[in-house]
């Protein structure tokens, strides 16, 4: 009768990198069955790898730089119109056509915010509607001036 075996389970390994490639280290021709042209090879691959190795950790930190970066312009984007949400938050309790504004306005700063690289679109009416009411909330200047940037119609 024959025995069954189970498959044999895989192992994870964790490959460990030394600080310096290991090179084969050359002997006479005598006790090295390499020939010159395999340890050209071998020397080259083990640069080949090391050099792909720098280049994706320069990838890497390069990503993760891009990221704080973009990290940062959002809080910045954020920040600026911080005023206008609060003004909005507080005046929108009271008054029914700021709260529509306010409904509307909260969203596309979100959206803004998180995407600043393009304004949001707008139909005429809806335009003209939320600056006819923000212009009763008496916002600063530099506030309309952003939200001009925000919203086009």
């Amino acid at each position: 009768m024959e025995e069954v075996r189970a498959p044999i389970e895989y192992k994870q390994e964790c490959l460990v990198e030394s600080p310096r490639p290991t090179r084969p280290k050359i002997r006479s021709r005598k006790n090295n069955p390499m020939d010159e042209t395999q340890i050209a090879e071998t020397i080259l691959n083990d640069d080949m790898e090391r050099i792909l190795m720098e280049s994706q950790m320069e990838y890497l930190r390069l990503m993760k730089e891009q990221e704080e970066l973009e990290q940062e312009r959002r809080r910045e984007i954020f920040g600026k119109f911080t005023n206008i949400r609060n003004q909005l938050k507080r005046i929108g309790k009271y008054d029914k056509p700021i709260q529509e504004v306010y409904e509307l306005m909260i969203p596309m700063i979100d959206q803004y915010c998180e995407n600043s690289t393009s304004p949001i679109l707008l139909d005429l009416e809806t335009y003209n509607m939320i600056f006819r009411n923000l212009k009763t909330i008496r916002l600063h200047k530099d506030d309309m001036e952003l939200i001009h940037e925000m919203i086009r119609f």
